[in-house]
């Protein structure tokens, strides 16, 4: 089994996210910034396993504003905890693991979170 865990979590400070079901196969999730609102759409297979975007977040130029708030505002952080159950549940199946999803989009805000992520992201580790 590949990739499964979810140890690496997401935070904001000042956005709020909410996310709701349109129906049984369609999630909308909805991050609202002070200067903006940018929602997407993913749709999910028959079986709920995998998804794909059916409205991405930039739908014009006015939206780049909420966006780099959001992206500036986002910290990356490691939940011990959820990793251990992850491990516990999956036991000798498999090892958890995770990619960090890069996206060009991400350089937009120049706040340098990839740095910061690598030089903080075992802190607090035995």
């Amino acid at each position: 089994m590949r990739y499964f865990g979810n140890g690496l979590r997401r935070r904001y400070r000042n956005v709020q996210v909410t996310e709701e079901w349109l129906d049984e196969k369609r999630r909308l999730t909805r991050w609202e910034t002070p200067v903006g609102v940018l929602t997407d759409v993913h749709h999910y297979d028959a079986w709920n396993l995998s998804a794909h975007l059916t409205e991405y977040k930039l739908k014009g130029p006015q939206d780049f504003a909420a966006l780099e708030f959001m992206l500036q505002d986002e910290e990356w952080y490691w939940d011990q905890a959820a990793y251990e159950q992850d491990w516990r549940r999956v036991g000798e199946c498999g090892v958890p693991q995770f990619y960090l999803k890069f996206r060009p989009m991400a350089t937009l805000s120049g706040c340098g979170w990839w740095e910061s992520w690598c030089k903080n992201w075992d802190k607090g580790r035995a």
